[in-house]
This record gives structure tokens, C-alpha cells and sequence, in this order.
């Protein structure tokens, strides 16, 4: 068996060879690849696209240990799946780090 993306590789060859173009536009193989029966993903809610960047800021928020100096990330995310999806559920606000490092020179 195949794995999606040598699956999804055939259909761009097979858009290439059905229309003679050497450059593939991908919305074009997608709109191809629809019509031949491939299954198109859940488009996410507005819901899901927020709380997507709210994680992207979470995550990118940084503190400075107060012994070394050195940054450290402020929250760590989790996951949990739910049926067959895989979705960030949460952030864990982390301390800083557990291990003594020695400051840098």
C-alpha cells in the first residue's frame, strides 16, 4: 500500500499528462483530484483559526531564569486526540528550567 503523499504525487503526475503542462498550479490539481473522488478535508471553523494563533502567541512568549540569564519558553503545549483528529487542546505555563546551568561567558 501506498502511503497519501505517493498517492497524491500520482494525481499531480496524472493532471501533468492529462493537460501537458510541466508546471502544476496546486489549487488546479486539487480542484482535479476532487473530481476524480479524492476526499476533501473539513475546512476549519473560525473558532479553530483563532485559537490556532492564540496558541502561535502563547507559545512564542518567552522568560529569562532568573539564576542563568538564559530564555526559556513560558508555556508548553499538549495534545489530545479526539476520534481521528489530533488537536492542540492546551497550554502548560512551565517554571524555569530544573536543571543549573552555568551562565555563559
Amino acid at each position: 500500500m501506498s502511503s497519501k503523499f505517493e498517492r497524491m504525487q500520482r494525481i499531480i503526475r496524472s493532471y501533468k499528462d492529462e493537460t501537458g503542462k510541466r508546471a502544476a498550479d496546486m489549487h488546479a490539481v486539487a480542484k482535479y483530484a476532487a473530481q476524480k473522488g479524492w476526499p476533501l478535508p473539513a475546512p476549519r471553523s473560525a473558532i479553530d483559526l483563532l485559537a490556532r494563533e492564540f496558541s502561535r502567541a502563547a507559545r512564542q512568549e518567552t522568560r529569562k531564569d532568573k539564576e542563568t540569564g538564559l530564555p526559556y519558553r513560558a508555556n508548553q503545549s499538549f495534545s489530545e486526540k479526539q476520534g481521528d483528529k489530533q488537536l492542540t487542546y492546551g497550554l502548560i505555563p512551565t517554571r524555569r528550567p530544573a536543571t543549573k546551568c552555568s551562565k555563559r561567558q
